[in-house]
């Protein structure tokens, strides 16, 4: 009986104790949380997304793990002070990409731990903030519209050779002016424009 209960006791050391055994004193709540305290949430980033004006990513058979993985279940923390706060990035756009470097991640999790205002529960996000910019960091690549085509080149008017001068006048027009009758042309020949008899 008596190694039974020193056997009891040496595992229950084992177990950490958390806010639910400890409380958290003034103003504290004691939530379950994804991160741990500190560290940055990122959730789903690189994801493969379509190639629409929306960008949404693709069904979760085609996203590594950075992106939920083949199930939509992996989320991921990003440790404080890491290079990877600034830089998310995924080994490869397949079904196997993970975070990278790994050590710099882990994923969401369950944690009881104490967060104090101006913070709550926040749906287990807590006290975490945010990876920076994370919207633009949700799709592998950023969505970049493909160029309106071009409108075809307008071709340039004809240039009209000018009118000679005197071709105003009411009679004796020169060779290449326009007329309508024959007296309007010095030649006395209209073909539509003053010409040369034949």
């Amino acid at each position: 009986m008596r190694a039974t209960v020193v056997l009891f006791l040496a595992g229950a050391a084992l177990v950490a104790a958390d806010c639910q055994d400890d409380g958290c004193g003034a103003n504290g709540v004691c939530c379950l949380c994804s991160c741990n305290a500190g560290d940055y949430a990122a959730g789903s980033f690189s994801c493969n997304c379509d190639s629409t004006s929306k960008h949404k990513p693709l069904p979760n058979a085609d996203q590594p793990a950075c992106c939920g993985g083949s199930f939509g279940f992996d989320a991921w923390c990003v440790r404080q002070n890491s290079s990877s706060v600034k830089n998310l990035e995924c080994t490869n756009q397949t079904t196997a990409g993970i975070p990278s470097p790994p050590e710099n991640f882990y994923q969401f999790g369950t944690k009881h731990r104490c967060v104090y205002p101006p913070h709550t529960c926040n749906s287990g996000f807590c006290d975490n903030a945010a990876v920076p910019d994370l919207a633009d960091k949700i799709c592998h690549k950023p969505y970049v519209p493909s160029p309106a085509p071009s409108a075809p080149a307008s071709k340039p008017a004809p240039s009209k050779s000018p009118s000679p001068a005197g071709c105003d006048a009411d009679s004796n027009r020169p060779i290449g002016c326009k007329c309508d009758h024959s007296f309007q042309c010095r030649s006395d020949w209209c073909t539509g424009t003053c010409q040369k008899q034949p």
